[in-house]
């Protein structure tokens, strides 16, 4: 009988720091699906990995924003996929992780699509609404 592995644990939502004595560190503030497009760099959209062990493992994201075009030129490390989605640079790490995503004025409001993949495989997605700071949510699809 094959066993399967144990699965990481995907959380999406705003991310955040937080201080710990006097130590800042990056941290899922708030499991969410609406994210106000905080320019200030304050909180930024995000997801948490808990790994099932602290083996290393590899992870990246391909990010899916509103509308139907890659925006142009894209930050370093991020490169257009064949689907519309933009993936991240691949990343080895141990131990659970935050990964944020910050804004600027020229990154559109609306719905966001996230996949997270692990060791190759997909291991969470989401959908995010991004809305201007201070707005209500929009109401429930």
């Amino acid at each position: 009988c094959a066993t399967s592995p144990t699965a990481f644990e995907v959380d999406f939502g705003r991310a955040g720091i937080v201080w710990e004595g006097s130590q800042p560190r990056q941290s899922l503030v708030e499991k969410t699906a609406v994210v106000p497009r905080d320019v200030n760099g304050l909180t930024a959209l995000g997801f948490e990995i808990h790994p099932p062990s602290n083996e290393p493992y590899q992870v990246y994201s391909v990010h899916y924003l509103p509308g139907a075009k890659v925006p142009a030129p894209l930050p370093e490390g991020f490169e257009p996929v064949g689907n519309g989605g933009i993936k991240t640079s691949t990343d080895t790490v141990v131990g659970p992780r935050v990964f944020s995503f910050g804004f600027d004025e020229a990154d559109p409001l609306g719905l966001y699509r996230i996949e997270v993949f692990v060791n190759g495989q997909l291991a969470g997605e989401a959908s995010i609404e991004v809305v201007e700071p201070g707005s209500s949510p929009p109401a429930p699809r």
